[in-house]
């Protein structure tokens, strides 16, 4: 996918992280499909992208997309008078570097009631972002599978697992605490919307300002399957490999170096296959660029060996036809 003028680029590469604290559009990788939210006045820019993705490239691997959906919620973001539930389908990343330290110094209970701030400030920031007038005080109660966070890469983040209630209704998938633009702190609400209705007076937007934006939709773009493109190199490498060394053309120790593609090939798309599923790249290296070219370059090479050989075998027995007519018409 290479869509540089869309104006959902500026969004996803940090160039209105001034404008927008909060990401308007967000990406997510959840049960092998692709989300791509928007939120607020991101969703129009996430609109743009219905009939302009065909394929996803990720440098390293390259998806068709064979199923797509947009989904419109309007009238989220808003305060009830009720607890609703919702559970952390990615890791909510609670405690940077900072909170770490204090959270380390507590106790257990006083750790809950820490957590508890830091989720309601999380829900308070976003309402303060999407111009939310919040008229009571927003509540949250976690039930955290453990209180002893998961530590996360190079910037010593704490995550936890879990589920919490809040009186604050948050669309699902959207993400809290840090990392957002990462994957981290996704949320699904447990609750059926269809049974759940706002009261109309419930956190209205300041209808004095007219910039504020519309801050209550939020647009789901899933894309539902896709199809690796580039497994047909490795398909190709494999298959080769396999006949050559069943015709005894690779044989002896050279099976040892058949073997090692083999199985580095499979490794390696199995590895990239289970990376994705948690929104890591494997980028690609030089090296590894000059493999697929080498490979590439033999595979041609054979089969240029093989046409040569077809072709050649053609003259010889053409010849030979021609000299056994011109002998049969001496005679």
């Amino acid at each position: 996918m290479r869509v540089p003028d869309l104006d959902i680029i500026p969004m996803l590469n940090g160039k209105y992280r001034d404008r927008y604290l909060y990401p308007r559009v967000q990406v997510k990788v959840l049960n092998e499909q692709i989300y791509i939210i928007g939120v607020g006045n991101g969703s129009d820019c996430v609109l743009q992208l219905i009939d302009k993705i065909n394929t996803l490239d990720f440098g390293n691997i390259t998806f068709e997309v064979n199923d797509k959906n947009i989904i419109d919620l309007m009238d989220q973001f808003q305060q009830t008078d009720q607890l609703l539930r919702y559970r952390f389908v990615t890791p909510w990343v609670a405690l940077n570097q900072t909170t770490g330290r204090k959270y380390r110094a507590l106790n257990n209970s006083e750790r809950v009631n820490f957590l508890n701030k830091l989720l309601g400030e999380n829900i308070v920031f976003i309402a303060k972002e999407l111009s939310v007038d919040l008229e009571d005080k927003v509540f949250t109660k976690v039930i955290l599978s453990s209180l002893f966070p998961k530590s996360l890469d190079e910037n010593n983040w704490g995550a936890f697992s879990g589920e919490f209630s809040t009186n604050f209704n948050l669309p699902n998938y959207i993400g809290l605490g840090n990392g957002i633009t990462r994957g981290y702190g996704a949320i699904y609400g447990l609750f059926d919307p269809q049974e759940f209705h706002f009261e109309k007076d419930t956190s209205m937007v300041n209808p004095g300002n007219k910039d504020v934006e519309n801050d209550k939709t939020v647009l789901y773009f899933v894309i539902k399957q896709l199809q690796n493109c580039k497994l047909i190199d490795k398909i190709i490498v494999a298959t080769a490999l396999i006949l050559l060394v069943m015709n005894e053309t690779i044989q002896n120790y050279e099976v040892i170096a058949a073997i090692i593609i083999l199985t580095r090939e499979i490794l390696v798309s199995g590895l990239r296959e289970f990376l994705a599923k948690g929104q890591i790249k494997l980028p690609v290296s030089n090296l590894a660029k000059m493999k697929t070219f080498a490979q590439t370059i033999g595979i041609i090479l054979l089969w240029l060996s093989a046409f040569l050989t077809l072709y050649t075998g053609y003259e010889y027995l053409r010849k030979g036809i021609d000299h056994a007519i011109s002998e049969d018409q001496k005679n």
